[in-house]
């Protein structure tokens, strides 16, 4: 089955929604253009991505997280997203073996020259600082999917918990300037992501929405009960707009507990699979994103077919696999990027 996977890998779009290496760079200068690996147990925390290794992984869409300070001066903050927006240009352009997806058009690009796709995202409304400007430059930067909330309260949105909520709060929705955002977002020809929001909040959002939203990385919570994860009325708010869901790979959230087998991924995706079909899901690993551990047999971007292994000895055909894998991905990049 695993040779199997691994085929389809090699004939297919492959993306990951979701991994936060340009924050390694930001706080340690992790160079992304050379091979690195993980030798802790379950691979904690950080280098489990690089540009040699997605090459190896046949990764072609790469969701990269732009994360900055949760509080703190409103400029000094955007300034972090900047510099990782700067470097990752750099990078494209010393290597050539990398390329923003600033359009659909450098996406069809990307993908017939086997060029790595990046699609980088700011991590919460924070920011931005209220300010529609500093989204319209992050975009001017190659920005193209944007988060609502992190792990604190914005001016948008309240987050699912953080900072400014010490508990999930379903009360509020997005404010006023959530709206407007939201509405901007879709103009600039931006994906929206509702990871981390509230639960109201992302229903709101949803409703909004004209075109596909993407929630990048999380898990469910019809296989397991937390706050991180989304359930299934969110799950089909998502697949009304023709979205997808990206499901994380971090045992704390899929199972509660500090170590679990690669199973648990592959429950939560057909958890959304049973829910809103197979056009509807698809990964969003949150590697790099300091998870405290990863799955028993997961190190790193190579071990990917690993989970398409258990999807396809799930009963998924080849064609609902190659969907979750990066089809999907790339049908709401193909309607929503400009």
């Amino acid at each position: 089955m695993l040779a199997r996977a691994r085929a389809l890998h090699a004939s297919s779009v492959v993306a990951d929604l979701h991994i936060d290496t340009l924050l390694s760079h930001e706080l340690f200068g992790y160079d992304m253009t050379r091979r690195h690996r993980n030798r802790v147990p379950f691979s904690p925390l950080v280098w489990q991505a690089d540009i040699p290794r997605a090459h190896d992984a046949k990764l072609d869409i790469w969701g990269m997280g732009l994360v900055t300070k949760q509080r703190g001066d409103k400029e000094a903050l955007f300034t972090r997203i900047r510099r990782q927006l700067q470097y990752l240009d750099r990078v494209c352009t010393d290597t050539g073996l990398i390329r923003v997806l600033r359009t659909r058009a450098d996406l069809q690009e990307a993908l017939a020259a086997g060029t790595i796709g990046a699609f980088p995202g700011i991590e919460g409304a924070h920011a931005i600082g209220g300010d529609l400007d500093r989204l319209r430059e992050a975009f001017d930067l190659g920005m193209r999917y944007f988060t609502l909330a992190h792990f604190t309260n914005n001016e948008a949105c309240r987050c699912s918990m953080g900072w400014g909520n010490l508990r999930a709060d379903p009360t509020g929705g997005l404010s006023e300037f959530g709206r407007r955002l939201v509405d901007e977002i879709h103009r600039l020809g931006v994906v929206l992501d509702l990871s981390h929001v509230n639960r109201e909040g992302f229903l709101d959002a949803c409703e909004r929405s004209d075109v596909p939203v993407m929630v990048t990385h999380t898990g469910v919570r019809g296989v397991h009960e937390h706050w991180r994860n989304i359930d299934d009325e969110q799950i089909e708010a998502v697949a009304k707009t023709g979205g997808v869901v990206g499901i994380m790979f971090a045992p704390n959230f899929l199972t509660g507990k500090f170590v679990c087998d690669l199973q648990a991924v592959a429950d939560h995706i057909l958890h959304v699979v049973k829910v809103a079909g197979a056009e509807h899901a698809a990964y969003g690993s949150d590697m790099d994103g300091w998870l405290w551990t990863m799955p028993r047999g997961f190190s790193d971007l190579a071990d990917l077919p690993r989970v398409t292994a258990l999807l396809l000895d799930a009963g998924l055909t080849d064609d609902q696999v190659r969907g979750i894998i990066g089809g999907n991905v790339k049908r709401v990049l193909d309607i929503v990027l400009p």
